[in-house]
């Protein structure tokens, strides 16, 4: 069967390994997927940001921390209906600690400006704006390659020396998680 010129069953496996791969930062490719469809980018995009399973050694956001926020979004619109209620953040049956649900929606804020920090650095040493989201993302989710010039069919060669340091921090802040490095290069961590 094809479809859209393509074989239906060979895209579908290289779909399913590209974003297992992505999704659990391995870093394979099998097939230039810069050539795929744009919504394909946008997938391929997401999956880099989510990442793998908390506990898992996957890059990313995390799974759990997605839930966490998405339970949180939808007690919020509880809360509008009901004001009154209380209706504690889950996951499953499990209750999370409201210093956990802050401590997280802190995180996404940490993990979207530093996106956002480094994105706008490499698009002002001349990259173009996909190479610089997804460069970006990439890195900090310790994923491989990117999409356009850093995708699987490329690499970080032709990145600036500059985007290059910023692009090797945000792999340290993404393998050691966030908040580990800033407690440890934070002053209150030094002092005795």
């Amino acid at each position: 069967m094809i479809y859209g010129g393509m074989e239906f069953f060979p895209t579908l496996e290289d779909a399913a390994f590209q974003s297992t791969s992505i999704i659990t930062s391995t870093g394979y490719a099998t097939t230039d997927y810069n050539l795929w469809h744009p919504l394909a980018h946008m997938v391929i995009l997401c999956l880099m940001v989510v990442g793998g399973m908390a506990g898992s050694t996957a890059g990313g956001f995390k799974v759990v921390r997605l839930k966490v926020l998405i339970s949180l979004a939808h007690q919020s619109l509880r809360k509008m209906l009901h004001p009154r209620a209380i209706f504690p953040v889950r996951v499953g049956d499990r209750v999370i600690p409201p210093e956990m649900v802050l401590n997280i929606a802190g995180f996404l804020v940490l993990y979207l400006g530093i996106i956002a920090f480094t994105m706008l650095l490499l698009a002002a040493l001349g990259h173009g704006m996909e190479t610089s989201l997804s460069a970006t993302i990439a890195c900090l989710s310790n994923i491989g390659p990117g999409l356009d010039s850093v995708g699987p069919a490329g690499n970080f060669a032709g990145i600036h020396p500059l985007g290059k340091a910023a692009l090797i921090a945000c792999m340290l802040l993404g393998r050691l998680e966030i908040y580990t490095v800033l407690v440890i290069f934070g002053r209150d961590f030094w002092k005795k």
